[in-house]
């Protein structure tokens, strides 16, 4: 399986994996063009069955649709780290 890598360039943003545990992920979002912290991205993983174009199973970074869902923005630290813990005690195994 593919895995979600710990740096993501999406949508002019790096993407910095600070956590990770199981099927949850906190991740630590710059703003590329100048190299400044935006918010901070707490969501669990989503795992994505094979398709026409790719042959195995990989993990999909969340969506515009995910947020509010499965996946939140928060502006410090602290805050996502609160929520980031609160959702890998409630998904403990790999889904």
């Amino acid at each position: 399986m593919k895995i979600i890598e710990k740096e993501v360039k999406k949508n002019g943003f790096l993407y910095k994996q600070i956590y990770r545990e199981n099927d949850v992920a906190l991740f630590e979002q710059i703003d590329l063009d100048n190299n400044l912290t935006i918010a901070y991205e707490v969501f669990k993983i989503s795992i994505m069955k094979p398709n026409n174009y790719i042959t195995d199973y990989f993990e999909k970074f969340p969506s515009n649709e995910d947020f509010g869902k499965t996946a939140w923005t928060f502006n410090n630290i602290e805050k996502a780290t609160e929520t980031y813990n609160v959702l890998k005690n409630i998904i403990k195994e790999p889904s």
